[in-house]
């Protein structure tokens, strides 16, 4: 399902969660691979609550070839939500007259979020793994779950080379770490759940 998004227009992309999920990393991650490695302009902004773990965390990215303008995400592209809370509060995106004629993306939790009940425009298209009980069975740590997901959100958009991720991996997470979350990486990006 690679390349599924055209990198030449304007992309906007909301990743949210809460506290502790790892949504920042993830989305500047995100942002030094496309922006430092494929070449493209990216500008990210971030919201949280006040609590250290528990509260509402956003991270939106805009990515275009083209000067970004404007950098506020006014209708995402692709919304990943990671926890039923963050599905409720960006329900509105979901609605009819913000869909777009490119389609969009809603990459969810499967075990943290149900979309049961929840009517999307035929302009959405839902997918979706455990990354939670997959980062705690596999690699023993809910901590790489964020990493999961940014490998199955790469494999199922297109919207960034897995070698601009490595390389973004490479400058930003500490030697330690570094193996497990390539290894994350690796396993997103392994497998598709279409829902």
């Amino acid at each position: 399902m690679s390349n599924v998004f055209d990198r030449s227009r304007r992309l906007e992309i909301k990743f949210a969660g809460v506290g502790g999920q790892g949504v920042v990393l993830a989305g500047t991650v995100l942002g030094r691979a496309v922006a430092i490695y494929d070449g493209l302009n990216a500008v990210m902004t971030k919201e949280y609550g006040s609590d250290m773990r528990g509260g509402d965390v956003c991270t939106d990215l805009v990515i275009s070839e083209n000067e970004i303008r404007y950098p506020a995400v006014l209708a995402p592209d692709v919304l990943v939500v990671l926890a039923q809370r963050a599905l409720d509060v960006n329900r509105k995106w979901l609605e009819e007259e913000k869909a777009s004629a490119n389609g969009r993306l809603l990459i969810c939790d499967t075990d943290l979020v149900s979309v049961e009940g929840v009517t999307f425009p035929p302009s959405w298209k839902v997918f979706g793994l455990p990354f939670n009980t997959i980062a705690d069975k596999e690699f023993h740590s809910s901590d790489a779950a964020n990493m999961v997901f940014l490998g199955f959100f790469a494999e199922s958009t297109g919207i960034v080379s897995f070698e601009a991720l490595h390389k973004a991996l490479h400058d930003l997470l500490p030697s330690n770490t570094l193996e497990i979350n390539l290894r994350a990486v690796a396993r997103g990006r392994a497998q598709l759940d279409p829902k």
